[in-house]
């Protein structure tokens, strides 16, 4: 049986319930009735068991679709790139594209890279941490201790890549959380899952802060780049339309200027996505913070950690709505 049972059905039930055939006899309706009031009670009761997976699986659920978020703005960087190289060749008819033509910065950018690197394993993190408030079989288990695993170990080796430092997690505090998972043996119960999260978000936390704080002071730094990126592709889109648009009829020229204005669009909003982005990591650091301190305490949920998760979910919301109309 579910550990959450829907409220809404045990009400509906109970409606059905108050409306059966008055020809039943009393003794009938009065043990049908505390049958039902026994199957909801136990279901209210249960539902309260789920609060701990609810909250970390909605911060982990929040925080993957953050860095999501945070990912396209990378590949916005990146494809501007590659868009600037295309335009520079089209605006030069006898000069020929080569290899380098599709590279983008991140491809050519070891450090750029890099840090492309943390966030899929930041990303790859949070779902990880996901998949561990909602085991419910050994299975589970296993692969949310790998992706973890393999997570944290990326982190820190991608974060002294970048920063030539090395991050607070040691070796000895990765078997900490290898052991945890160990713990659980065949038998996953709600105790041992509490007790492998609470490891895992306690040994995480130091990277989780880095990499966030790499992210948050480093994203805008790249905003001048893109900009310029963009505003030579726009540029360079306009010179063709200047030569083309005498051969072309009204559809094509509509065609072409609704390029330009998507172009636009881009060159205009780069900048305050990648403030956002910044923000963004900044938000999630916070956050992750916040569980850490509430797990110390063995406490899975508190009122400023559920207020923060709301704040990673609008962000990244926001974030997404902004992409899609800068890229449509």
């Amino acid at each position: 049986m579910s550990c959450v049972l829907d409220h809404a059905l045990c009400l509906y039930l109970w409606g059905k319930m108050m409306r059966k055939n008055s020809n039943q006899n009393l003794l009938q309706k009065q043990k049908f009735r505390f049958n039902m009031l026994v199957f909801c009670l136990i279901g209210l009761l249960l539902s309260a068991c789920s609060q701990t997976a609810t909250h970390v699986g909605a911060f982990s659920q929040a925080s993957e679709d953050l860095v999501e978020q945070t990912i396209t703005a990378y590949d916005l960087l990146n494809e501007s790139s590659i868009d600037r190289n295309i335009y520079d060749i089209a605006a030069e008819p006898p000069v020929l594209p080569d290899d380098d033509t599709f590279l983008g910065l991140f491809d050519r950018n070891d450090s750029l890279r890099i840090r492309m690197k943390a966030l899929k394993l930041l990303q790859s993190y949070t779902i990880a941490l996901g998949e561990l408030s909602a085991a419910s079989f050994r299975e589970d288990i296993d692969k949310a201790a790998a992706d973890i695993y393999g997570a944290l170990t990326g982190l820190r080796d991608s974060y002294q890549e970048a920063k030539g430092e090395t991050l607070d997690i040691s070796n000895e505090s990765l078997a900490i959380v290898s052991t945890a998972f160990n713990a659980i043996a065949t038998s996953v119960t709600e105790k041992k899952r509490r007790e492998a999260m609470k490891v895992v978000i306690l040994e995480a936390d130091p990277v989780i802060q880095s990499i966030s704080a790499l992210l948050k002071e480093e994203l805008p730094i790249f905003i001048e780049y893109a900009t310029a990126n963009l505003a030579s592709v726009e540029s360079e889109m306009i010179l063709a339309y200047r030569k083309e648009s005498p051969g072309l009829d009204f559809q094509g020229r509509v065609l072409f200027l609704e390029k330009i204005r998507v172009q636009n669009k881009k060159k205009l909003g780069a900048a305050s996505f990648f403030e956002d982005a910044s923000k963004a990591a900044g938000i999630l650091g916070k956050a992750h913070h916040t569980l850490r301190n509430a797990v110390e305490k063995n406490k899975f949920t508190t009122p400023e950690l559920v207020k923060q998760i709301g704040q990673l979910s609008g962000f990244a919301k926001s974030m997404k709505m902004f992409y899609d109309e800068l890229d449509t």
